[in-house]
Formats: structure tokens, C-alpha cells, sequence
């Protein structure tokens, strides 16, 4: 028997299906309720023949349902009034096997459409000469023994429409941008050429101005520009509408879109995106494949890589490429329809083969329990592994950590720098509610705090109180997952709440005007995505989760750039460790 959690929204939802379909219906009724309990918990769709001849229990009906065989589920879902066929308009899509929410279903297909025709899209060949000579300008020189990866993305982004870069932190996607960027500028002027760098979070968008900055550095004669958004900014996004404000029928004004963090972003947001494209502008998605997916359903970013990955390269780029920059790349007889426009970067400049940091997360990603713990009791100064006891315990090895990180940042007495110690250490948890998730845990922080005499927090708001926003606000442009800090404004003897611009400087809110927001000394490993910090403290909970994963594991490592404390056992690690987060959907298959 296999337990099913669903929701009374999910319950509700597959009444009011068989409402619809004017007759009761058992197959329907358990058909709607699993596609509404999947999409929740981040799939796109439900393979009906993963849940054949299964016994389902769901707890919160108190009830037990027996799935039928796949041809007979088929037969009776095809024949409602509520399910439809592949490119009809119905509530439900049966599509083969899996069945959808029609709008998923229309978002996949449209994403998959855009993606294959921009992937299969060639620019015209600048003089190969000439982006010789750029890539030459942009690029330190390279090792003549070993493929430089990063000038093969740069051509891959100046020859194709599509491109993908995945990389994890350290192996150069920011260095690479800035170059990407300056590249674009030199093959055109910058009045002909129009730049669109987005990100999905207010944080991943400000560094790309940091991207900017260092592509202007290293071309000091050339008037280099870019706009900077956030993804929601860039599409104007608008509240309580389906429909942003650039479409298919009013599409973005730009040349380039980089997209970065890309990992971040659901099918939805992504298929708005591609839709929005003019049909002439090149689109260069950044991201980690091996990061946690969108929080939202879907995991795009990583099936657009999967399905690029299947083979090597086309004869034709490769040899374009070795033309242009002499880095040679490998061949396939039968390159995917995809396989031109992936790049894999591996080589990593940020830590040595030697780092316990860089060690542990390749351990995590291979799913190498016993190579991950042994690291973990080699207690190295960049990687610790604590035990805790009891709660007592546990509150004492986190006291010293949390004082220590967060001290710096309650002592500064400027915004800028306030922000920048804020922004060098913080907690994670891989849950939101419970003892050991992220709620409980703001609790306990501010109370160690409180209890050295580094803040006041008994009231609503109090000097130096971090936040996030949970909730946008497409008025103040503050999008869920935005970090602030609340500060005193000496003038006006008042608080004020302090944001980061994406281009710069800081605004500025009354507390009362935001937002829902929460404290955020800790936040979920999930939030933390599109962050990196001089030093982590992972808690982990005290028993195995759902949403603990190998996925979760990588994507907390790799957050740190110095060090990282794990504190949790050695059974819920490897539980972690051995479950992989999969996504169903039809993606894949459509690529």
C-alpha cells in the first residue's frame, strides 16, 4: 500500500471534476486528485502507469483506493467529458501514459516548440577572424593540452541562438558572462546592440551587476551596457493576471537575454520567457543542473541539459569551433537535435582537487556515501561534522557559530557595510516547520542574540532585524524571496526597511508598507539558491524527510565559499544522500 498525502484542495479539485463530468467516477476521481497533489509537490504531470494496479491510501480522507490496470484507467479517462487528447481544450490532457492539468500541459508543449526551434537556429558566422581576435582580447590564455570550455561557450553563444551553461559554483559562469557580454559588444557597437541580463531573485540579479562591472573593466575603451532585472521585472509580470506584459504579441526589445540561476526557474515562468522572444534574439541560459530544482513545478533546466547531453557534438560546430577558437571538442556520428547548443563546465577555479568543500559536493552529486563521510570525520577546517545529543546540546553548538557569523554584521554602522557582513555567513535548514526548520530556528537565534545584547526583538520590527519577503509586490517591486535588513534612519530617528537595488544602492520602505516577510537568520536551502556566503551552517532535521535529498545536500555545500557546518546524523545524511529527486514530465521526450 502506498500512502499518498494529498491536500483538500486536491480533494475538492477531483470532486469537482467528476462534477464536470456529470457522472461519479472512481478512475477520474483518483486520476484529478494525483495530478493535483503532483503539481504541489513539483511534478508537471502523473504517469498513470507508475500508479496501475497500485492500492493508494490517503490519510487526510481516511480512505483506500485500488488504481486499475492502465488500459482499463485509459479507456474510462478518454472517454470523460473532462479529458481531452493532445491539442484539444479540455480541464485534463491524457497524453500517451501521462495526463495533465491542461495549462501544464500547454506550457510544456510550448516551451519544448520554442526551445527545438531556437536550438536548431543558426546566426550568421561573424568573420571568423575577427571573433578569433575578440576571443583573444576577452579570454586569458589557455593551457594548448586541455579544451578551455569557457571559449567554447563563448563561440557556442555568438554562433547559435540557443545556449546552455551549466556549472557548478567555482567554475567560472560569472567570469564567463562578463566576457559573453563584452564579446556581444565588440562583434556590434553598443548602440546596435540591445542587452537583457535577468536572474529570478533580486540577490542573483545584483550580482550580475557585478558581472557588468568586470566586463567594463577589462574593455575600458568600449562603452559596454546592459540592462539588469529580475525575471519577473523583465516580463513585467502583473498581479493577478495569467498574461505578462511581454508576450508572444508584444515581445522583449532585445538582441541578447542571459539568463542566470536558470535551475531556479518552473515551467511556467520558463515558457513565458521563451514565448516572449523575438524570433531573431539569442537566449543563453546559466545555471547548475545538479542543483535543486525550482521550488514551483518543474525541473527545466536540468531536461534541457539531459537532453542536450545525449551525445557529442555535430561535425559542422566542431569544426567551426576548432576554426575559430583551436579548442577541439568531441564528435558524434548522431548529435542530439540539442547537443550544439550545451556546454558542461568542470574545471573549477574557485577550489583545488584538494578543497574538502569541492571534494564533498562532487561525493554528493556521484552519490558516494562512504567517499562524502569520510570526508565529513576528516573534520577539515573547511567542512565540520557535529552530533548533537539533546536539544540543550544542540542549542549550545550552535551558539558560538551563530555569534561568531553574525557579529560583524550587528556591530557595522553603515548600510553598505551591514549588508556586507550580513551577507558572509548564514544558517540553512532543510525544512520550514518543526523543531528543526527554519521557524523554529529564527526563534532560537534571535534568543542567543538577544541574550548577548546584540538586538532587541521584542516587537514587531527591531534595528538590525534581517527579512525576507514571502509574498510579491509587483507596487514596491519586492518579489518573494527578496532579503532586507531593518535599519534606523539617524535623520528621521525612525526605521526604515533596506533593500539592495538590482543596479546598485539601496531603497528604502516603512516597515508597515512591506510585504508579508519573515526574519531570516535561517532559511530554507531552497531560498538559499542563487546565494553564496563566506560560511554556512547547515542544520538538518532529526529524522528522514521527503524533501531531504542529494539534490538539497549539493545545493547547501555549494553555498559556501570557506566553510560549512553540518550539524545532523550520519543516518539522515545517508538517507539524503540516496534519494535522488526525479520530476515527472514529458519534457524529455518532446526535446
Amino acid at each position: 500500500m502506498r500512502e499518498e498525502h494529498v491536500s483538500d484542495f486536491d480533494i475538492t479539485f477531483a470532486q469537482f471534476m467528476e462534477e464536470l463530468g456529470e457522472s461519479p467516477s472512481e478512475e477520474l476521481f483518483l486520476a484529478a486528485c494525483l495530478v493535483s497533489h503532483h503539481i504541489a509537490q513539483g511534478h508537471i504531470c502523473v504517469d498513470l502507469k507508475k500508479y496501475s494496479g497500485q492500492t493508494l491510501f490517503f490519510p487526510e480522507a481516511k480512505k483506500t483506493y485500488l488504481c486499475p490496470p492502465f488500459e482499463t484507467w485509459w479507456h474510462i479517462l478518454s472517454q470523460s467529458p473532462v479529458v481531452g487528447t493532445p491539442f484539444s481544450y479540455r480541464p485534463l490532457i491524457l497524453d500517451g501514459h501521462l495526463i495533465y492539468l491542461y495549462r501544464y500541459w500547454r506550457y510544456e508543449r510550448s516551451l519544448a516548440e520554442h526551445i527545438l526551434k531556437k536550438g536548431q537556429e543558426k546566426t550568421r558566422l561573424p568573420d571568423p577572424a575577427r571573433l578569433r581576435n575578440i576571443l583573444e582580447q576577452v579570454f586569458a590564455s589557455s593551457r594548448a593540452d586541455e579544451t578551455d570550455w569557457l571559449q567554447v561557450a563563448a563561440f557556442m553563444a555568438a554562433r547559435k541562438k540557443l545556449t546552455f551553461i551549466s556549472g557548478g559554483p567555482g567554475t567560472g559562469k560569472t567570469y564567463l558572462t562578463a566576457r559573453i557580454v563584452a564579446l556581444f559588444h565588440e562583434l556590434q557597437s553598443p548602440q546596435s546592440i540591445n542587452i537583457a541580463l535577468a536572474a529570478p531573485t533580486g540577490k542573483a540579479a545584483a550580482r550580475l551587476q557585478e558581472t557588468l562591472r568586470e566586463a567594463k573593466s577589462f574593455l575600458p575603451d568600449k562603452e559596454i551596457s546592459a540592462e539588469t532585472f529580475t525575471l519577473h521585472r523583465l516580463l513585467k509580470m502583473r498581479p493577478h493576471k495569467p498574461a505578462s506584459y511581454y508576450s508572444p504579441s508584444n515581445p522583449l526589445p532585445y538582441d541578447v537575454v542571459i539568463l542566470d540561476e536558470a535551475s531556479m526557474v518552473d515551467l511556467p515562468l520558463f515558457s513565458r520567457l521563451l514565448s516572449a522572444l523575438r524570433e531573431d534574439t539569442r537566449i543563453i541560459l546559466l545555471g547548475d543542473k545538479d542543483q535543486l530544482a525550482s521550488v514551483e513545478a518543474g525541473a527545466v533546466f536540468g531536461e534541457l541539459c539531459s537532453a542536450a547531453e545525449r551525445s557529442g557534438y555535430s561535425d559542422e560546430f566542431a569544426s567551426e569551433c576548432l576554426e575559430v577558437t583551436g579548442q577541439g571538442i568531441p564528435v558524434s556520428p548522431t548529435p542530439g537535435r540539442l547537443s550544439d547548443s550545451l556546454v558542461v563546465l568542470k574545471k573549477n577555479f574557485r577550489f583545488s582537487p584538494a578543497s574538502a568543500i569541492h571534494q564533498a559536493a562532487e561525493a554528493v552529486k556521484e552519490g558516494n556515501g562512504t567517499r562524502f563521510l569520510e570526508i565529513l570525520k576528516d573534520q577539515r577546517e573547511e567542512v565540520e561534522w557535529r552530533i548533537w545529543q539533546n536539544w540543550t546540546h544542540l542549542t549550545s553548538l550552535i551558539e558560538d557559530i551563530v555569534t561568531e557569523g553574525y557579529a560583524p554584521y550587528l556591530k557595522a554602522a553603515s548600510a553598505e557595510e551591514t549588508f556586507h557582513f550580513f551577507n558572509q555567513f548564514r544558517v540553512l535548514c532543510a525544512i520550514r516547520e518543526g523543531p528543526f526548520g527554519v521557524e523554529n530556528m529564527n526563534r532560537l537565534i534571535e534568543y542567543i542574540l538577544a541574550k548577548r545584547g546584540y538586538i532587541v526583538p521584542f516587537r514587531p520590527w527591531y534595528e538590525k532585524m534581517p527579512i525576507m519577503v514571502t509574498k510579491n509586490d509587483y507596487g514596491l517591486l519586492l518579489m518573494n524571496g527578496d532579503c532586507g535588513i531593518i535599519l534606523r534612519d539617524k535623520k528621521a530617528n525612525r526605521l526604515v526597511a533596506f533593500f539592495p537595488e538590482e543596479m546598485g544602492g539601496f531603497k528604502s520602505f516603512h516597515p508597515g508598507n512591506l510585504p508579508t516577510h519573515e526574519p531570516v537568520f535561517a532559511m530554507t536551502v531552497h531560498k538559499s539558491q542563487g546565494s553564496e556566503f563566506d560560511r554556512i551552517l547547515l542544520i538538518l532535521p532529526d529524522r528522514a524527510t521527503p524533501v531531504l535529498s542529494r539534490e538539497l545536500l549539493y545545493t547547501a555545500i555549494t553555498r559556501a565559499k570557506r566553510k560549512i557546518t553540518i550539524i545532523g546524523s550520519e543516518v539522515v545524511l545517508i538517507d539524503a544522500l540516496n534519494h535522488k529527486t526525479e520530476r515527472t514530465s514529458g519534457l524529455t521526450k518532446l526535446l
